[in-house]
């Protein structure tokens, strides 16, 4: 349960790391590493990779532990990057739209802006067609690319509506 606050902790300290050594569960490594529209890429994955470029290095058998664990573990290392890995005009309203797809997982981005920004749905609508995305997409399957330009839209939107 401390892991993944305490992986945001460490990247939201603003702190000058120029890499992070972790060794967390296999299962948070995963999540750490993972594609987006994966089964795995969430908040974590998302916020570990606009920060650093994570990647496994070994894994840890439950068996190397003694006494041995219910699972078996990983160590991952996280790179810092210099930039990220693409420009955003807010980096809050990104998290902020991320935080909304991948809170409801199994509903379109579409409901998720109604839900998570109290938005009409012709307003959530005019976002995603305004980011060039398709209304019945799911959050979970936004890359930065698209997560970008839907950030912006809604930066846009929240300046024009203060």
């Amino acid at each position: 349960y401390i892991t993944t606050p305490l992986i945001l902790r460490l990247l939201d300290s603003g702190l000058s790391l120029k890499r992070m050594a972790l060794m967390v569960q296999r299962e948070v490594a995963d999540k750490i590493v993972a594609a987006p529209g994966s089964d795995s890429w969430n908040m974590l994955s998302l916020r570990c990779q606009w920060a650093a470029e994570p990647e496994i290095a070994m894994d840890v058998p439950a068996s190397c532990f003694t006494p041995a664990p219910r699972v078996d573990s990983a160590f991952v290392l996280l790179p810092m990057r210099e930039e990220p890995p693409v420009s955003v005009r807010s980096e809050g309203d990104l998290f902020a739209v991320a935080r909304a797809g991948f809170a409801l997982r199994r509903k379109t981005m579409t409901n998720a802006l109604c839900a998570a920004f109290h938005l009409e749905r012709a307003q959530a609508a005019g976002l995603m067609s305004e980011a060039k995305l398709d209304e019945r997409v799911r959050g979970e399957k936004l890359g930065f690319e698209e997560l970008a330009r839907l950030a912006d839209a809604w930066t846009r939107w929240k300046e024009e509506h203060p």
